[in-house]
């Protein structure tokens, strides 16, 4: 589904790691540092998982809502406080209205010379409290570590918390998210009231994310995808009166 997308989009994806061994999560930070050695200081880096992710239509706006948080590092933002539930107590007090609250290290974006950065930094305290006890730097939940550089550089890294570009979907039901009509590639969520630039299968949010990815087949998004087997058991589409209702629900209780 995500190269399908990005096709559609007009994108290449450089997909890291590819017929290398898996050694685990921390592999994910070896291979994009590697990756940004060739990569000039000021271009824009979007890193994504690959499997559960689906880039939508609203991912042509990437740049524009990237800029519209003034940080440097945008990181994507979960229900779920992984894989240290009491790394809750750290982070800053939720503001009215916010939707999402941890990190999730699967979607962030930045330039090239910002994230090479927070990857040495990370890759620096892994080594400093992990590593140094011969433990290996690759089977480890990367989450822990780019949640601990979140929490130390919040100046700098900004979390989505409202799922403008990146909408997780741990703890969300497939009914939750809605595929808007007449609109190719674009889904409305009523827990942000957002239309996300990317949808993020996390955690259990993986049933979620293949029933949200067979109704947006059935809607010709990514064009000329192959359908799946299994028909999605949630209406296929929203009608716009429902989507205006719930957008001034947001605006509402914003």
């Amino acid at each position: 589904r995500l190269k399908q997308s990005a096709t559609a989009l007009g994108w290449t994806v450089d997909v890291l790691g590819l017929g290398e061994k898996w050694e685990g999560l921390g592999s994910k930070i070896t291979y994009l540092t590697g990756y940004l050695e060739d990569v000039p200081c000021n271009d824009l880096v979007l890193f994504l998982d690959a499997y559960d992710v689906m880039l939508l239509s609203t991912a042509t706006e990437i740049r524009e809502r990237f800029e519209s948080f003034k940080r440097p590092i945008v990181i994507g933002a979960e229900l779920g406080c992984a894989p240290d539930e009491g790394m809750k107590v750290l982070y800053p007090k939720p503001k009215r209205g916010q939707n999402f609250f941890y990190v999730n290290s699967g979607t962030y974006i930045g330039y090239a010379n910002d994230i090479r950065d927070m990857l040495a930094e990370i890759s620096a305290d892994i080594a400093d409290h992990h590593s140094f006890t011969g433990a290996s730097k690759h089977r480890l939940d990367d989450q822990r570590w780019f949640t601990r550089h979140y929490i130390r550089n919040q100046d700098s890294v900004a979390m989505d918390v409202d799922g403008v570009m990146f909408h997780t979907l741990h703890d969300v039901e497939p009914t939750q998210i809605q595929v808007v009509p007449e609109r190719t590639g674009v889904v409305l969520s009523s827990i942000t009231g957002t239309q996300p630039c990317a949808i993020h299968g996390n955690g259990n949010g993986i049933t979620t994310f293949h029933d949200v990815s067979r109704r947006l087949v059935e809607a010709n998004w990514p064009p000329n995808s192959n359908m799946d087997a299994t028909a999605s058991p949630i209406s296929p589409n929203l009608s716009r009166d429902d989507a205006d209702l719930l957008r001034r629900r947001r605006s509402k209780s914003a």
